[in-house]
């Protein structure tokens, strides 16, 4: 997760500095995204060629209608424009963001050198993160209240504005007119997983690192279903925003929506650009919408640079008093790793991160840890945990969506993956093979260590006869592993002979130690208190072994699947 993290960061600190890029650039009478007459713009850039009769001008061979002066004025013929001059028309802001702020190249092979102007605003970008994280994690989260329901004022000011232009209603009925056909396509399952997954940050490690500065009888359960349902309304909120102006462009360049604007996270910067400056005074509502892009981009870079920070200080201890040191060091590697981005070849780059990182390796860490939830853990000691923690007592819900549901569904989307697997993509651009194998090679780099550290640990397992013991004995619990305060240790009262207070069994190692899985300690055991390490084992594995049930004070009764 500390790995995903990272490299997400690295790419997500880059939308970031586009923000940044962006907001910069709004700080001006006319915006330069919403007019063609730029140094940058071509002849297919258009603000509105509407289709006519030619009536008052002259028919072109070509489908076009010409004025005395032979400039276009509209199209007689969509479709003879097209044969005829190979071109499509193109939106004002679209054009300045692929032949301005990206200079976009034709493939990832056509890398090209860094730009300068991005660079500086990815170096800032990287500059605000630094400043927040040193305040520690109280502090930015104060700033959430106000980073987290600002941009919600601002996307239903877009979307009023949005349903009342013209052809609106022809990109929302796209949005909401479900093609039941691209169900058979692979894709579409891939990319509502990664949807799902990178959106709620579900097995990027962000969740569980902020949830640990939670109060210990915090309600997990209700918080679930409120960022779930919070999370998903807003999507649906933003869709209805986004294609109510996909259909007022696709109307005024005469366009089929698919053709408005390339998918990813290049779209942000076309389709609202365009919304925002067709709002009155157009300035500010840029201002405003880039400085909410900004803050929201913000909230998730601070929860996956502190996955990584706390991945490090938990590894490494000693450099708890110089973390403000490791947060700087952090920052500098990052931004310098993220350089390449900033390159005209850096979208194709970009997007290939966010295919196989923001996406392939969440559905397999996330697949990976609801195995290990069902069939290692056990999903009865899970809701046991639960109990003590809430006091909820209703798990049937869960209980199905843990042991079939959610493995189930993951299984499918990632084995339907790989039988229509077909090469990246971005909009009609297909990456080459070896793009795709870095891709790969991205992915094995983040889940590569889950094997390795199995393999390390059970090869200094010394205890268990076979392989498949060794394996049994690992998966269980140390006696570390449980609520760090005592006081909530004591109510762990349904594994027999659980360790209230370990730490007078065996002062803690200097080093960090794992408190969930630490094998090391407990093999340090053997020599002088193997009666310890035995009642935290044996209670563990008779629970699994004989089928036995533990019946806590509270009158519930779980029957054990450890």
């Amino acid at each position: 997760m500390v790995a995903v993290s990272g490299i997400t960061s690295l790419y997500y600190n880059m939308i970031i500095g586009w923000s940044l890029h962006y907001m910069f650039s709004s700080f001006t009478r006319d915006l330069p995204f919403a007019s063609c007459s730029n140094k940058w713009n071509t002849p297919d850039c258009k603000l509105k060629l509407p289709t006519m009769t030619c009536e008052g001008s002259a028919k072109a061979d070509d489908g076009r209608c010409l004025d005395e002066n032979s400039k276009e004025v509209g199209l007689w013929n969509k479709t003879l424009f097209t044969e005829a001059t190979g071109r499509i028309l193109q939106s004002p802001s679209q054009e300045y963001w692929e032949r301005f702020v990206l200079q976009f190249s034709s493939g990832i092979d056509q890398y090209g050198f860094p730009k300068w102007d991005l660079v500086l605003c990815l170096l800032l970008a990287w500059v605000i993160c630094f400043l927040c994280l040193i305040k520690g994690i109280k502090t930015t989260g104060k700033v959430v209240y106000f980073t987290a329901l600002f941009p919600y004022v601002v996307l239903f000011i877009l979307l009023i504005r949005g349903v009342t232009l013209e052809n609106a209603s022809i990109g929302i009925k796209y949005f909401i007119t479900p093609n039941f056909n691209r169900l058979a396509d692979a894709s579409v399952w891939k990319d509502a997983a990664n949807q799902v997954f990178f959106s709620m940050s579900i097995a990027g490690g962000g969740l569980i690192t902020l949830s640990s500065y939670n109060r210990f009888h915090n309600n997990i359960l209700r918080d679930s279903i409120i960022v779930a349902v919070g999370d998903s309304g807003t999507c649906i909120l933003g869709g209805f925003v986004i294609f109510s102006y996909l259909g007022y462009m696709a109307g005024q360049l005469q366009v089929d929506i698919e053709d408005v604007a390339a998918d990813g996270a290049g779209l942000a910067f076309v389709v609202y650009p365009e919304a925002v400056s067709n709002l009155p005074p157009p300035t500010l509502w840029a201002i405003l919408f880039f400085i909410m892009l900004l803050t929201l981009g913000l909230d998730s870079q601070f929860a996956m640079v502190e996955t990584v920070l706390s991945g490090v200080l938990d590894q490494y201890p000693k450099l708890r008093p110089r973390k403000t040191f490791v947060i700087l060091a952090i920052c500098i590697l990052l931004f310098i790793l993220g350089l390449p981005l900033t390159c005209p070849g850096g979208m194709y780059l970009l997007q290939l991160m966010d295919n196989y990182v923001g996406g392939m390796t969440l559905i397999i860490i996330g697949f990976i840890e609801i195995i290990a939830l069902v069939f290692i853990y056990g999903v009865n000691r899970f809701c046991r945990d639960i109990h003590v923690m809430t006091g909820s007592t209703h798990f049937l819900f869960w209980k199905v969506t843990w042991r079939i549901l959610s493995p189930l569904v993951i299984a499918f989307i990632f084995i339907f993956m790989f039988v229509d697997y077909k090469p990246s993509t971005y909009d009609k651009y297909t990456y080459p093979t070896w793009a795709d194998v870095i891709g790969w090679l991205m992915t094995l780099a983040c889940v590569i260590a889950i094997p390795i550290v199995m393999i390390i640990k059970i090869s200094r397992e010394s205890e268990g006869k076979n392989i498949f013991q060794k394996i049994r004995l690992l998966c269980l619990p140390s006696i570390y592993w449980g609520p760090a305060l005592k006081k909530h240790r004591l109510l762990v009262n349904y594994v027999e002979g659980f360790q209230v207070d370990p730490y007078k069994i065996l002062q803690p190692r200097a080093a960090f130690v794992n408190y969930g899985f630490d094998n090391s300690t407990e093999a340090s055991l053997k020599s002088d208190n193997q009666g310890s390490l035995g009642a935290s084992r044996i209670s563990i594995i008779s629970a699994a072994s004989k089928c036995t049930t533990a019946t806590a004070k509270s009158g519930m009764t779980y029957e054990s699947n450890v």
